[in-house]
């Protein structure tokens, strides 16, 4: 840190390091007007993004993140948000993706024209990333599992911004306890540092020309931040000019153009790192051994699609189309689908936007799973968490009921509803549990109560 901080401030950060950085939320950009059950005040760098004035205070634990008002995440987090200026009409790579909070604030922000391809290389880390997109109320999203160079191998030049959130030796998380000092020693920095590189190299074959690219990281460490963006630069002369908006003057480094940090001794958060760039010309790339992957992947789908003419196809076919017809019944049903197609895939009934289903056509050869509407389990098939967050312009529930406070707070804890004589009539079939006029989740009408089918991983404990 010698060369990074000055001398008066090094007692201040080592304190600083193994504290607990104030509690932050970032704002649905939907919602920033709605009112919070907590004092919060301004991220100076992000918008959208707020700390809350008392840390005592756990934000998961009201309604109003039960039904989408604001994300949790670290205000150190916001700035690569900031310097990645979403467009609404931007294709848009997040190539590590999860816990999704990055993610989702992307996905916020797109139009119907606009795509996210969220992509997370570890399997078991893809359920909350598909919850946290769930919870942005838009389908303009796609979600994957690939290593950054077989995407960039099947994806390259396609993206208008890649986020590059690197794995990194986690310095800033020695004070929530999920890093221990180990985080600074010199061969932990080195490793981190090389595989950094491999994700760089593979980040900016994604991109476009003219296109940006964004890479964070939640380290101190210069080796595995502005080191990386000078490597960047020299390997790839003249073709980057930094990404510098004004408002971030305050927090730029002094090593290196584009760059940005925060310091929790300075600004009231674990601290990060960020940096912008645009590619500003075409980068030549010897492909040679990916062309060859790319033909003998193609030769293995055309095998496939003659398996799949075969006689065996054919007497499944009518069985497809059978439970295809069955769960559009079932989504006609359940409401109405506005600028959203369905698409169905093995059981699974996707929704896209017009927008998205374009984006995702060069993405054919990939396993790209869209939001997630319908899914068959067994003989029946129950609507997703995310098709009862949809924006009411994508869907319209032909059934909502209201809840009151105890009953949501009931709901978000998993429990059944028993069904009140004050709420009216009650409709048979699939509703939507709501909280002022806004989702919750399914339940379904079972005698004198509702059948909660809030997902185990979407269910909280509501004070």
């Amino acid at each position: 840190m010698n060369q990074l901080l000055p001398p008066s401030e090094h007692d201040a950060f080592l304190q600083a390091i193994h504290a607990l950085g104030r509690r932050c939320i970032r704002l649905h950009v939907d919602h920033v007007d709605a009112a919070l059950p907590f004092a919060v005040s301004h991220v100076p760098w992000y918008s959208e993004g707020r700390f809350l004035d008392d840390s005592n205070i756990r934000p998961a634990s009201f309604l109003n993140f039960a039904i989408g008002e604001y994300y949790i995440q670290d205000g150190a987090s916001l700035l690569p948000l900031a310097l990645l200026d979403i467009q609404p009409d931007d294709v848009v790579c997040d190539l590590c993706a999860a816990p999704g909070g990055k993610a989702s604030a992307i996905a916020e922000r797109l139009g119907p024209d606009g795509f996210l391809l969220a992509n997370e290389s570890i399997h078991s880390r893809l359920d909350v990333l598909k919850y946290a997109l769930a919870r942005s109320g838009n389908p303009t999203y796609g979600v994957c599992s690939y290593d950054p160079d077989f995407l960039a191998t099947h994806a390259p030049r396609m993206f208008d911004a890649v986020l590059v959130d690197a794995p990194c030796s986690g310095q800033t998380l020695v004070g929530k306890n999920k890093r221990d000092d180990n985080a600074f020693a010199d061969n932990q920095i080195e490793h981190c540092a090389m595989r950094q590189r491999r994700i760089l190299l593979a980040a900016i074959r994604l991109l476009k020309t003219g296109g940006r690219l964004i890479y964070s990281t939640c380290t101190f460490a210069a080796e595995e931040n502005e080191s990386q963006v000078q490597w960047l630069q020299e390997k790839f002369l003249n073709a980057w000019e930094p990404i510098e908006p004004p408002a971030l003057e305050p927090w730029k480094s002094a090593h290196q153009p584009g760059c940005y940090r925060l310091w929790p001794h300075r600004d009231r958060c674990a601290g990060g790192f960020a940096a912008g760039l645009r590619l500003v010309k075409e980068l030549d790339f010897e492909s040679a051994a990916a062309e060859t992957f790319q033909q003998d992947t193609s030769k293995t789908s055309r095998n496939k699609r003659m398996h799949h003419a075969s006689s065996s196809r054919k007497e499944n076919q009518k069985a497809e189309e059978a439970r295809q017809a069955k769960g559009n019944q079932i989504l006609t049903e359940l409401g109405r689908f506005d600028e959203l197609d369905i698409q169905w895939r093995s059981g699974y009934a996707h929704g896209l936007t017009r927008g998205v289903s374009n984006a995702i056509q060069p993405l054919s050869q990939l396993s790209v799973q869209p939001p997630t509407v319908l899914i068959e389990t067994g003989h029946h098939f129950v609507p997703t968490q995310a098709l009862a967050m949809l924006k009411d312009h994508f869907f319209t529930a032909n059934q909502r009921v209201e809840l009151s406070h105890g009953q949501s707070i009931e709901f978000m804890n998993g429990s059944s509803i028993a069904k009140s004589a004050d709420q009216g009539e009650h409709p048979a079939g699939w509703s939507i549990a709501s909280w002022h006029h806004r989702s919750l989740g399914w339940f379904k009408s079972a005698g004198n109560r509702w059948n909660n089918h809030l997902p185990a991983w979407a269910r909280m404990m509501v004070t």
